[in-house]
């Protein structure tokens, strides 16, 4: 009997882990199990902006492989014909700043994953602060990728069960209901939920602040 893995979450993370499962190991069964689906999880008002950042004492050679591996699969999504169904752009990104000395902004390792990226002399950023009656003083630029959420979440949940997954409908109180089940495998993938299913009090929210305008 093929393994059984239960995926607890069904926002951006949970899914590709679901998908990513499913294509890696062929006839594993998935089941993703979640109180919320799109359109009512966190990553619907995400901005699905490829930017590391955020990154506190995270270790260089991490945030290059996961930057890197992520950058590389949106890259090829939107090479495909299935672009238009994903809500991939390709857009510039400018970082300024005002503080002196913008042409020096330290350039982490990750700045090597883009397509293009290079560091904004003082004179193109006094140009692009007449735009705005700013005192930018340099910055970097680079070619990065948005995916709407709104569709790529639905993408995401279509490709999970053409693949032959199944969805449970259900809140997780905690990680002991799966014992006894037929999982072989539990992956959490309940984001910032974690503070409160496993008692991981360091997770935190950070971002997240979305406002409706009418």
């Amino acid at each position: 009997m093929a393994p059984h893995v239960a995926v607890i979450g069904a926002g951006i993370i949970g899914l590709s882990t679901a998908v990513l499962a499913q294509e890696k190991i062929p006839g594993l069964q998935v089941t993703i199990i979640s109180e919320h689906f799109s359109p009512h999880t966190t990553g619907d008002g995400s901005a699905g902006l490829w930017m590391p950042y955020c990154l506190k004492d995270t270790p260089q050679n991490k945030i290059l492989r996961w930057s890197s591996k992520t950058y590389d699969h949106i890259l090829k999504l939107w090479k495909s014909n299935e672009a238009g169904d994903v809500g991939i752009s390709l857009i510039p990104v400018y970082k300024l700043t005002e503080k002196s000395g913008g042409e020096d902004m330290e350039q982490p390792e990750w700045t090597k994953v883009p397509l293009a990226h290079h560091i904004i002399n003082s004179h193109q950023a006094q140009k692009l602060a007449s735009l705005s009656d700013s005192k930018f003083t340099g910055g970097t630029h680079c070619i990065s990728f948005t995916l709407e959420p709104t569709y790529f979440l639905p993408y995401l949940m279509q490709k999970f069960k053409v693949n032959g997954g199944k969805v449970l409908h259900q809140k997780v109180e905690s990680l002991q209901q799966f014992c006894g089940q037929n999982y072989d495998v539990v992956i959490n993938c309940t984001g910032v939920q974690a503070h409160n299913l496993v008692g991981d009090k360091s997770v935190q929210p950070v971002r997240g602040q979305v406002l409706r305008v009418s």
